[in-house]
């Protein structure tokens, strides 16, 4: 059974207010966290996003973003938190600690040596395979990278995770319309019940006639 009931709506990928001497700003961050969740259609926030500042953060400090976002919703609103490491003992120990800190479900980047070096779609299996080793019951949520990018995946590949139980959404954000309609009915025809989100800050209309569920931006940290 799926840990989030209802991923069709607006998720924000929140931003990580600093201090000046570059600390988490704990009350902005818990003052931003519980507006975003009282706006009607928001139907989860998702932590270390890029708009997050993610690659910014140590491994502690990812934990702490979302242990603050999940003690300051307390369950009004679902949290996920996103993981991007490069390699599978790395982010098995960051799936493990975001679910520790409150998360329910967790968004999968590609690791990003593949953005130069590529990879094969058994790397990708093994990698969301890992994740959900670490974390049985937390949701995935596939996170698609643009489709100029080598870490970029096929709709093949898309509709194989489409398959997996434990994978319930994807951020899709290939910024190629073809390629874009194409991953999406790969992903129908794999299982229709998987939420697609479009992650496409910068056209959402354009990316949401297409017939996806919602979406998942950062953008919606601005203007939820």
């Amino acid at each position: 059974m799926p840990a989030i009931s209802n991923y069709r709506g607006i998720i924000p990928a929140i931003s990580c207010p600093f201090t000046p001497d570059h600390r988490i700003d704990e009350p902005a961050l818990r003052k931003l966290a519980a507006w975003l969740a009282g706006h009607e259609g928001v139907v989860a926030i998702m932590t270390n996003g890029h708009t997050g500042e993610v690659f910014s953060l140590t491994p502690t400090e990812r934990a702490e973003v979302t242990r603050i976002v999940a003690d300051e919703l307390k369950g009004r609103c679902p949290v996920i938190s996103s993981i991007v490491c490069e390699g599978l003992k790395d982010a098995a120990d960051h799936a493990r600690s975001a679910v520790e800190a409150g998360a329910v479900a967790l968004d999968v980047m590609p690791p990003h040596h593949w953005l130069r070096f590529g990879f094969t779609p058994g790397h990708a299996l093994q990698y969301f395979e890992a994740i959900h080793q670490a974390a049985p019951n937390a949701d995935l949520v596939c996170h698609v990278y643009p489709a100029w990018t080598r870490a970029s995946y096929s709709s093949q590949l898309l509709a194989d995770l489409a398959r997996l139980p434990y994978l319930q959404a994807f951020k899709v954000g290939q910024r190629d319309m073809n390629k874009y309609a194409r991953d999406i009915q790969a992903i129908r025809e794999a299982d229709a019940s998987k939420a697609i989100l479009t992650c496409h800050d910068e056209y959402l209309l354009a990316s949401m006639v297409q017939g996806v569920d919602g979406a998942l931006v950062g953008f919606a940290t601005f203007i939820p």
